[in-house]
């Protein structure tokens, strides 16, 4: 060894010595998971799908229902009116009688509405004969149209007339059923059986249309329902409805509808008498009954009410590549399980299962 301070000199500087194998493997066993966890803090493990059902969007036409809970009662108070105004010429029962479906109670005096039916029905007849001469003026002008012997505009003239003639005929058909109904609306009949408890009006007396005249008391199943404003114009007396107490279901149709809304509730009360009577152990009176409305059909883009979400607005979710995409959406009518929405394309592919807790732009994966 060199003396304190001193160096080796160059050529007897002892060489270092070799690094023996196993010490080396043991460096590189040591260095390994430190660069693991380095590979692994750069690339995070990829985002799990959630696994969805959809169905695809797709405009369509379906029944619309109002859905309302009412109460089940034994019988019901039967306003009857005529749909017509006019002088009321007679009153075939009295207070206490007996009454079944299609008695007549009372009548108007049907003298200008007779008139006018009949008037009407000579105006069809009329406008067949003038249809059916434009007919054969039809047929002749174009065959000689087409032999050369007319000109081509009259035979279009010729079609123009009948087309008028047509249409002519299809209004005068219209009127005389719509006039012919009315005739039939002077004689007020009774739509269930029950007895009579007040009559209203006097003979002689000018009664409007819907006025009570005839009060009768309905032995039968009914449901009373209290209908908003907005919806009181949507029914009428005689529109079907659904009623279902305790998972049974029956028909039924509006018999009558308050004039007035209850002071307290703002709501229209509606009596739906029921047509196809349910057991009595599952029509219990003072119980509750779901009653559905039925108020035509509407066409749009119909999804389950279950996926639709709210967060101060509702929404759904689609699948736009794999991910989970939020749209805004307005609701519209009800049809069952269903409910319309506005807001989405055709062939969007709307979540209907897994979309509770999902965030917008999550993985998803369609079952």
């Amino acid at each position: 060894a060199p003396a304190c301070g001193g160096v080796w000199p160059p050529d007897l500087e002892p060489e270092a010595p070799p690094m023996r194998p196993s010490l080396c493997l043991l460096l590189l066993a040591l260095a390994a998971p430190l660069g693991a966890c380095e590979d692994a803090a750069e690339t995070p493990a990829p985002e799990p799908a959630r696994p969805v059902r959809v169905i695809t969007a797709s405009p369509e036409m379906r029944p619309v229902a109002l859905t309302y809970e009412g109460v089940t009662s034994s019988e019901a108070i039967l306003r009857y009116g005529f749909k017509v105004g006019g002088r009321l010429a007679k009153i075939l029962v009295k207070k206490g009688d007996a009454v079944s479906p299609g008695q007549a109670l009372a009548t108007l005096d049907g003298v200008d509405y007779s008139a006018a039916s009949e008037g009407s029905r000579l105006s069809v007849r009329q406008a067949e004969e003038a249809r059916d001469e434009a007919r054969r003026t039809l047929d002749r002008v174009e065959a000689l149209a087409a032999a050369g012997a007319r000109p081509q505009t009259e035979a279009e003239q010729a079609r123009l007339a009948f087309e008028v003639r047509d249409a002519q005929l299809s209004q005068a058909r219209l009127k005389a059923q719509v006039d012919r109904r009315t005739a039939q609306d002077t004689t007020l009949r009774a739509e269930a059986t029950g007895y009579v408890l007040e009559i209203l009006s006097k003979k002689g007396e000018l009664v409007g249309p819907g006025q009570p005249v005839v009060l009768v008391r309905a032995l039968g199943q009914v449901v009373k329902v209290g209908v908003s404003q907005a919806d009181r114009a949507r029914v009428a007396v005689g529109t079907k409805a659904r009623i279902t107490v305790d998972g049974v279901e029956a028909a039924g149709e509006i018999r009558a509808i308050d004039a007035l809304p209850d002071e307290k509730s703002r709501t229209w009360t509606v009596e739906v008498a029921l047509t196809t009577p349910l057991p009595d152990e599952t029509f219990l009176i003072g119980g509750v009954a779901r009653v559905a409305f039925a108020i035509g059909e509407h066409e749009g883009f119909w999804v389950p009410a279950t996926a639709v979400l709210t967060e101060g607005v509702s929404f759904v979710f689609v699948v736009d590549e794999g991910r989970a995409l939020r749209k805004n959406v307005t609701l519209g009518e009800l049809s069952g399980a269903l409910v319309e929405v506005s807001g989405l394309a055709p062939g969007d592919p709307v979540i209907v299962e897994g979309m509770k807790h999902l965030d917008d732009g999550a993985r998803v994966e369609v079952m």
